[in-house]
């Protein structure tokens, strides 16, 4: 989609692996991972956004700069700060905090709250379409928050 444009090129197709969607519900997701899942406002459409806080976890946004338990989150693949700020939002058990990389441009968490595990289809790990443009989908880990003490 076209929120992720500066990690996934717009016109890309991805496979989602539903087996990883399994192992999100069995162990739970990554922040950083991309997922694809079901649209909370309409199932029928799909989404993909990457995950940026987990279940427990507080997630805002100050001056567009995203802030996970009170830790800045450094974002090597983003070009704009999103031009809004998010109230501390707590997240429950069983849902995720996700945003697109295109933060101005984007229906995801700063809209509609945190995302319920149900609705996950699978990480988005292949892009397919066009064949020329295959390959797989860049990955970040941004699982250790201390790695990014810098102030808000």
């Amino acid at each position: 989609g076209a929120n992720l444009t500066l990690t996934l090129d717009l016109n890309i197709q991805y496979m989602a692996s539903e087996l990883l969607s399994a192992a999100i519900k069995e162990a739970g997701a990554r922040r950083g991972d991309i997922i694809v899942f079901r649209d909370p406002y309409n199932p029928e459409r799909k989404l993909i956004k990457r995950i940026i806080g987990l279940p427990g976890e507080s997630v805002e946004v100050q001056n567009g700069q995203v802030v996970v338990n009170q830790q800045s989150l450094s974002e090597p693949y983003i070009a704009d700060l999103g031009r809004y700020n998010q109230a501390l939002t707590p997240i429950p058990e069983d849902q995720y905090y996700v945003l697109g990389d295109n933060r101005n441009n984007s229906s995801d968490s700063h809209l509609w709250g945190p995302l319920k595990q149900e609705l996950i289809i699978g990480e988005a790990l292949v892009s397919y379409w066009p064949p020329q443009n295959w390959s797989m989908v860049p990955q970040y880990d941004l699982t250790d928050l201390t790695a990014f003490a810098a102030t808000p």
